[in-house]
């Protein structure tokens, strides 16, 4: 007795053991061994046919048993048929290409398992491939070509992350304007990343589509199966899951089988009522319920509630905490540098020039030593100044920006521009990497920064230049009429720095001032012509100087020289107004294909992606934009007429 006893204990263990090694050798399945009955959606459009659209996981001999209620009430119904018997099922198989699928070998054991399912599909099924890594791309459209989809699967490679939300926009997107039926088929090693789009709105996609989602997820370190089960879920479809991808072949055929478990059964309407009504679908102990209005198609698939769909996209670094915080320090910046500029304007600007050359001019004053004009106040950022200031002046290149300073009449200490300037373009650098994402948007803003303030200077030096050339003129007349006035030229420049204005009278100022300390005149005027870069006032001081060597009537060769460069500048502006067409052509030609490419950009983004997807793309952009440039360059020097 006893020994039966322990026969049957043995052999009920090796049963139990070999169950849970048959479990084992299972792939994992999501859904459980009970049969699922679901609705897809209802048609009610005709009262005398209301068509329903059903999903059946169980035997099929058992469909014939279905019963169909309405509002409670059991109502005669066809018998139900097939779905792909009726209508043409589309297919999209939306594959994981991110860089972890190499593990493993998964992406080709998928690909393999994805040809044998395009290989075993029914004639009348139109399939699309659409990969989703680096971004979301459609290898091949809804096609019912078996070489052409196998050609596609062969095309796809890994690489980049996993924005698997975008590829069931991308998916759903693929049946729009058609009448088939849609399935999706998504397989993945990971979790959602780099989407433009919420988990929330993909569902609601989904559900406005009535598309059945399958979903097949390998199981490695990253794969989260929950957001994976909630798109299927939502779609009345299931997941199927393993840590082996050899599995993927039996997957796809799992789902081969589940695709021809849709079917459709229609029933006349008994209600009279014209609100909702509820449809109960029951196959054995199995049963699902569904709403529709008369009149109308009514999809109970993914039903849930309204979700603003925002526009997710854009900067991801936007959205960070990081970012606020930096706004917010930038703010708090922007504010102080907004009171520094008001107090400044309230309480005068110290290192205005008229200020420096007051002790010069209007007698000994004494110096104010509470007052210091300096932007770098504490000793570090003294010493951080001097340091950069020593290392420009080895280079050379601290009396650059002296006279470029100079030109532009900014009255800043040539080693302080320059260690704020480096500082803050490097500063704005880090902070445009962290607000694109990315060293190369970084290293496009440190560029700009580096490279827009010395033309700025440059623009108001050429500004300030430019007043001066045009009021030259009137200066030598005025000089001219001070000399025939009985003045010494000295004497003329002194009245000619009281009536004259801006820029002119601030350099004749510093021409009386510069005289006054023992400089002589002419050299005082030289330098005027250097820091103005004026060639014309540089040949009237030459005709100066060579005037007081040799003798001569003064005011009738200062008189000569302003008639000569009226005539100039008439000349000149004649000069303008004839390229001026020239230079608005260029302009226009420089700018418009830019212009159309971000307008193109803003429209229809995907259109213009492809450019840059493909190296060709990238060859063609740098080409198109190289002659460009010479073509700018060279109607630029066409319309540059020296006089």
């Amino acid at each position: 007795m006893r020994r039966t006893g322990r026969r049957c204990v043995a052999a009920a263990v090796a049963l139990v053991a070999m169950a849970v090694s048959l479990l084992a050798a299972v792939p994992a399945h999501a859904q459980t061994s009970d049969p699922e009955l679901v609705i897809r959606s209802i048609d009610g459009t005709d009262r005398a046919a209301v068509e329903t659209e059903f999903l059946w996981t169980g035997d099929r001999a058992q469909v014939p048993e279905l019963v169909v209620r309405e509002n409670g009430t059991v109502v005669d119904s066809s018998l139900p048929v097939r779905l792909d018997d009726q209508r043409d099922f589309g297919i999209v198989l939306a594959i994981d290409t991110s860089g972890s699928m190499e593990e493993g070998n998964a992406f080709q054991t998928a690909i393999d398992a994805a040809t044998s399912f395009v290989e075993a599909k029914e004639q009348s099924d139109q399939i699309a491939v659409v990969g989703f890594g680096s971004a979301v791309e459609v290898f091949a459209p809804l096609t019912a070509d078996e070489s052409t989809l196998v050609d596609a699967l062969g095309r796809m490679g890994v690489g980049g992350g996993t924005p698997m939300y975008d590829a069931v926009q991308k998916s759903v997107d693929l049946f729009d304007g058609t009448d088939l039926v849609p399935n999706i088929v998504l397989l993945t090693d990971g979790r959602d990343e780099g989407s433009t789009i919420s988990e929330d709105a993909a569902v609601n996609l989904l559900g406005r589509s009535d598309a059945l989602l399958y979903g097949l997820g390998i199981d490695s370190g990253d794969f989260d199966p929950a957001s994976l089960e909630r798109l299927a879920s939502a779609t009345g479809g299931s997941v199927l899951t393993s840590d082996d991808p050899d599995a993927l072949s039996g997957f796809y055929d799992d789902v081969q089988e589940r695709l021809r478990q849709q079917f459709s059964a229609s029933f006349e309407s008994a209600t009279d009522a014209e609100g909702a009504a509820t449809v109960t679908l029951t196959i054995g102990a199995t049963s699902d319920e569904g709403s529709y209005t008369p009149g109308s198609v009514a999809s109970t698939v993914g039903q849930l509630e309204p979700v603003e769909i925002a526009q997710e996209g854009g900067i991801s670094a936007l959205q960070s905490t990081v970012f606020l915080w930096v706004a917010i320090g930038l703010l708090v910046v922007a504010v102080a540098v907004a009171v520094f500029a008001f107090g400044m304007s309230v309480i005068g600007d110290k290192r205005s020039l008229d200020r420096v050359l007051q002790p010069y001019s209007d007698g000994f004053v004494a110096p104010d030593d509470a007052g210091d004009d300096r932007l770098a106040t504490s000793a570090i950022l003294q010493r951080a100044v001097a340091m950069t200031g020593q290392l420009a002046e080895r280079r050379g290149v601290l009396r650059r920006i002296e006279d470029m300073l100079e030109r532009a009449n900014l009255p800043l200490r040539a080693a302080e521009a320059l260690f704020f300037y480096i500082v803050a373009a490097v500063l704005l650098g880090v902070i445009g990497g962290l607000l694109l994402g990315g060293v190369i948007g970084g290293i496009f803003i440190l560029i700009l920064a580096f490279a827009i303030p010395p033309g700025i200077v440059v623009a108001l030096a050429h500004k300030r230049r430019a007043a001066f050339q045009t009021q030259l003129p009137d200066l030598l007349a005025l000089l001219a009429s001070t000399l025939r006035s009985g003045y010494s030229l000295m004497q003329g420049v002194e009245a000619a720095a009281q009536e004259v204005i801006e820029p002119t009278r601030r350099e004749l100022q510093r021409v009386v001032t510069e005289a006054r300390l023992g400089m002589p005149l002419e050299e005082a005027l030289h330098n005027v012509s250097m820091r103005m870069n004026s060639r014309d006032f540089e040949w009237t001081v030459m005709a100066i100087a060579i005037q007081r060597e040799v003798g001569g009537n003064l005011a009738e060769l200062l008189d000569t020289v302003a008639d000569t460069m009226r005539a100039r500048d008439r000349l000149r502006r004649d000069i303008n107004s004839l390229t001026a067409e020239g230079r608005v052509s260029a302009i226009v030609l420089g700018i418009l294909p830019v212009a159309i490419g971000f307008m193109i950009y803003a429209l229809n983004p995907e259109y213009i992606e492809g450019l840059f997807d493909e190296t060709v793309g990238w060859i063609m952009v740098i080409g198109a934009g190289g002659l460009m440039l010479g073509g700018f360059v060279w109607m630029y020097k066409i319309i540059d007429i020296e006089v």
